[in-house]
């Protein structure tokens, strides 16, 4: 009997060894669905999915991945093999309806992640189920979560005016924020271009095109998430050169970082540089609309300038050249043309120049409407994010902004989820859920 029981002990023990190596000799793979971003996929439910496997949507897989996704239990009637990651891109330009399978480690910022059933990978990944078993020892990238940084950008922020009235008979400094903050407060690093100044002594502005607001808003610039602003902008002397002063105190004395002006030149084009626990960024603001110096006198008759950078190459080269040891390089300029869709030729230019010397997101501003986006040399080119917290209420396009999510693995920029966002009638920014107008602002910037 104690044999029989030692016996059975023994099975127990081998089993529960053999559970325990599977367990540390295996890992979940996740796996993405991937899209073009010239395509209106977004997120895949469950009718999308049955369209995958029915063959009235095209699947790509890479070649090394096929046999193992079929015994996965992976079905779809129109599948398509591609030999490599450049030859499953190429598929996804011809056929931009179709969408593609891939291991996380070969997604990149020049293909679209999709949600799956609302779950999005990069910011939710201990909620994402799509995985298969792998043996650890493969010599494949392990995927680790504590590897993922976010990096959230938002476009115009304007604390004044409209939206200045809208908090004062709320007295509630964080009403604009109300929907679109938890998305910054999950970033590792949240970033917008603040085109208002924001005073101590605060009168009332004389003209509505003076845009500049009280120092509480800040409050609710901080409890949002913000962590870094561009103060290059071109309302940034609406309160002379006093607001200016205020502004940075102000941002100061809410632990906000800025850069874009400054009392010297060079202080308006120095880079912010954070790191992100290992990952160092570097963050540039450049103007190109309105004036590039404010000037002052105080009571004492001195002189009171303050800069701000603008797109002349020799200071941004000097600048740059301090970037040297950052892993990511950010510039979100203020530039092009009021209510366009296309970004005009020295938006294209200043692109190509920033990105040809390393700078791999470039975020832009000014238009008040989403403007075209594009992808060159390995850098995500974003020439106009639209509105995030303003008082143009006359139009949708001038309602509607994007908010873009970079996610970093180590040091390698993975993907950009875009969120679009409409000022809705209560005057405060919403996450847009509507698929149509989702799909109207991918179909604008791609």
């Amino acid at each position: 009997m104690k044999i029989k029981r030692r016996y059975v002990s023994l099975i127990i023990l081998a089993a529960l060894a053999y559970l325990f190596f599977l367990k540390i000799a295996y890992s979940g793979v996740p796996f993405l669905y991937v899209a073009s971003p010239h395509s209106l996929w977004y997120d895949l439910d469950a009718a999308e999915l049955q369209k995958i496997t029915s063959g009235t949507v095209s699947l790509i897989v890479l070649k090394d991945w096929r046999e193992k996704l079929r015994r996965a239990g992976l079905s779809a009637a129109d599948l398509i093999i591609a030999d490599d990651l450049r030859e499953l891109k190429l598929f996804l330009r011809d056929k931009p309806d179709a969408v593609a399978l891939v291991p996380w480690y070969c997604a990149d910022p020049s293909l679209r992640t999709l949600r799956l059933d609302g779950v999005y990978f990069w910011a939710e990944p201990h909620e994402y189920t799509l995985r298969l078993p792998q043996f650890r020892w493969n010599g494949m990238p392990q995927f680790d979560p504590r590897q993922i940084r976010n990096i959230t950008i938002g476009g115009t922020v304007v604390l004044s005016r409209g939206v200045g009235n809208v908090i004062d008979r709320a007295d509630d400094v964080h009403y604009p924020w109300q929907d679109v903050a938890m998305v910054f407060q999950e970033a590792d690093l949240a970033i917008v271009n603040l085109k208002s100044p924001l005073v101590y002594d605060y009168v009332r502005p004389s003209s509505r095109l003076q845009l500049y607001g009280q120092a509480r808003y800040a409050r609710g610039l901080a409890s949002a998430g913000i962590g870094l602003v561009s103060l290059a902008g071109n309302h940034i002397g609406d309160a002379g050169t006093a607001g200016i002063a205020d502004t940075m105190a102000i941002l100061d004395k809410m632990q906000i970082r800025y850069t874009g002006v400054g009392r010297e030149l060079a202080d308006a084009y120095e880079p912010q540089i954070i790191d992100l626990g290992g990952l160092r960024v570097a963050f540039l603001a450049v103007n190109a609309v309105g004036p590039n110096r404010y000037r002052d006198t105080d009571l004492r008759g001195q002189e009171i300038i303050y800069h701000v950078a603008s797109f002349q190459a020799e200071p941004l080269l000097e600048a740059l050249a301090k970037t040297a040891e950052a892993d990511l390089r950010i510039a979100l300029c203020n530039w092009g043309e009021e209510y366009t869709a296309e970004p005009n030729k020295m938006q294209k230019d200043w692109a190509a120049w920033l990105t040809a010397r390393g700078v791999q997101i470039v975020a832009g501003d000014q238009a008040h409407w989403v403007q075209k986006a594009d992808f060159r040399e390995g850098a995500v080119i974003s020439y106009g994010l639209g509105n995030l917290i303003f008082d143009q209420t006359w139009a949708d396009d001038t309602r509607e902004g994007v908010i873009e999510r970079y996610f970093v693995y180590g040091q390698r920029l993975m993907t950009v989820d875009i969120l679009p966002v409409f000022l809705n009638n209560q005057w405060y920014t919403e996450i847009s859920t509507e698929r149509a107008r989702i799909q109207k602002i991918l179909s604008r910037m791609f």
